[in-house]
C-alpha cells in the first residue's frame, strides 16, 4: 500500500511507503524502518528500538533515563553527567545512593601491568595511574592534607604504623640520609646494637 497524504488523516492496513511532512500521531503496530532519512521534530519511542547503522543526536542536552546495559563505543562532544543534566566538567558523577564508582576488572590480575584507571598529559605519558591490584603510580608530588605539597609525599597530620612495634621506617639497604625533627624519642627495646 503506497499512501500519499497532506494534512488528512489515513489508515493503512499492510505496508506504508510514504514522505510526510508533519505530525505522525496514532499508535503503529509493527515495524517502522527508515534507511538515510532525516526525522525533523520529535521521535517519541514508548517500547524497543533497534538501530542497525550509526545513529547521530544533535542536540544541547541528550537524557538517557534507563539502563544502558551494552554498547561498544560512545563519542560524546561536549560533557557527560550521571546524575546530573548539568554537569560542570567533561564527566561529573552526582551520587544520591552513595554507590560510588567500581571498575572492575573479570580476570585474575597476576601482575601491576593492567591499570584500572589512568590520567594522562597532552601525550601519552601517565602523571597517574592505579593497578587493578591495587598499585598506584604518581608522577608529582603527593599531599595528604596538604594542597600544595612541597615533597614527593607531604602529609598534614600525624603517621602512625599499623600496630605497634612491627613495622620499619627504611631498612638497613634503604637508609634515610638526614633526619631533621623538633623532639626525638627513642626506645631500645632490641638488642643492644639497635640503635
Amino acid at each position: 500500500v503506497k499512501v500519499q497524504a497532506t494534512n488528512t488523516g489515513a489508515t493503512v492496513t499492510g505496508t506504508l511507503v510514504a514522505t510526510v511532512t508533519g505530525d505522525v500521531t496514532g499508535n503503529v503496530t509493527g515495524n517502522v524502518t527508515s534507511s538515510g532519512a532525516n526525522t525533523l521534530g520529535s521521535l517519541t519511542v514508548s517500547n524497543d528500538a533497534t538501530v542497525q547503522g550509526n545513529l547521530t543526536v544533535n542536540g544541547t542536552t541528550t537524557t538517557i533515563d534507563t539502563a544502558v546495559t551494552a554498547v561498544d563505543s560512545l563519542a560524546v562532544e561536549g560533557s557527560v553527567g550521571i546524575g546530573t543534566d548539568n554537569p560542570g566538567a567533561k564527566l561529573e558523577v552526582r551520587d544520591s545512593n552513595a554507590q560510588g564508582i567500581i571498575i572492575r576488572s573479570n580476570n585474575t590480575q597476576a601482575t601491576d601491568t593492567n591499570k584500572a584507571l589512568r590520567i594522562r598529559n597532552n601525550s601519552d605519558t601517565n602523571t597517574f595511574h592505579v593497578s587493578h591490584r591495587g598499585q598506584g603510580y604518581f608522577a608529582g608530588n603527593v599531599g595528604i592534607n596538604s594542597t600544595s605539597p612541597s615533597g614527593k609525599l607531604d602529609i598534614g597530620g600525624n603517621v602512625f604504623p599499623a600496630a605497634d612495634n612491627v613495622h620499619d621506617l627504611g631498612s638497613s639497604s634503604k637508609r634515610w640520609a638526614n633526619i631533621y625533627t623538633g623532639d626525638l624519642n627513642l626506645s631500645n627495646e632490641g638488642s643492644a646494637n639497635d640503635v
